[in-house]
């Protein structure tokens, strides 16, 4: 069902895309027809044109989700694939609407009231997965998106205003691995590029290990790359040793 509605979206990303430019072709044609042919109705036409391919536009752009979906979410469950029993089951909550949405927003202030600097922050939770291993490991992985968006307004000698858009977006990875106590031992020593964001809690048949890392970017377009995810569930396997069993 994923792979469908990932191809929908794919497809509405290239309908957008040519609504855009229908729009832009439109208005020039329709301006230099009507002016070359002196004809008030042909310019009417390529007019009436570009309004059906703006609603489009808006229509596709409203219906978008979030290009997680195709480029991290349906990699990610290939991935996993490999280190679930057939038959297993991997839960997701998701949410794949837009993360700047008003909905989501948890901020808002003027930095520099000299240059107008406006500050608005977002956030929004778009991922949750559950699912038990292969080696009966419990996994629950969960990413928020945080993101500060600094709204810059200049106005040059000439009155001339610009806005300036920055952003900042922190994706937050929280993953959890519960692992048999009969099946993985606790390694005596940290290790890893992640084992100072590790938290260990000691169960009577399971012992969770927590890791919590942040990977950042400063475009809104960008998704999280899939290798951030994988390392930080490799960097918690770095920190238990096989058991070994009596008669191996």
């Amino acid at each position: 069902m994923l792979d469908t509605v990932a191809n929908l979206d794919r497809s509405g990303d290239q309908l957008r895309k040519m609504a855009g430019w229908s729009v832009f072709l439109s208005v020039v044609i329709g301006f230099i027809a009507g002016v070359t042919s002196h004809s008030f109705p042909v310019f009417l036409l390529f007019v009436a044109l570009a309004a059906v391919a703006l609603a489009i536009y808006f229509f596709a752009r409203h219906n978008d989700l979030s290009n997680n979906l195709r480029k991290f979410i349906l990699p990610m469950i290939t991935l996993m694939r490999e280190d679930i029993d057939r038959g297993g089951t991997l839960t997701l909550r998701l949410n794949l609407s837009d993360p700047m949405a008003k909905e989501y927003q948890t901020g808002s202030e003027t930095l520099r009231k000299r240059m107008n600097t406006e500050q608005t922050t977002y956030q929004l939770t778009w991922m949750e997965a559950r699912t038990v291993l292969a080696d009966d490991s419990t996994l629950e992985l969960t990413i928020t998106d945080q993101i500060r968006q600094r709204k810059t307004t200049r106005r040059n000698a000439r009155g001339k205003v610009k806005v300036k858009l920055k952003y900042r977006v922190r994706h937050l990875i929280d993953v959890r691995i519960g692992f048999r106590r009969d099946s993985y031992a606790l390694a005596h020593q940290e290790s890893g590029p992640y084992a100072s964001d590790m938290s260990v809690k000691e169960g009577e048949k399971r012992n969770m290990l927590r890791i919590r890392r942040v990977a950042q970017s400063s475009s809104i377009t960008d998704t999280l790359p899939l290798n951030a995810v994988m390392e930080t569930l490799s960097s918690a396997y770095g920190r238990v040793n096989l058991v070994k069993q009596e008669g191996n």
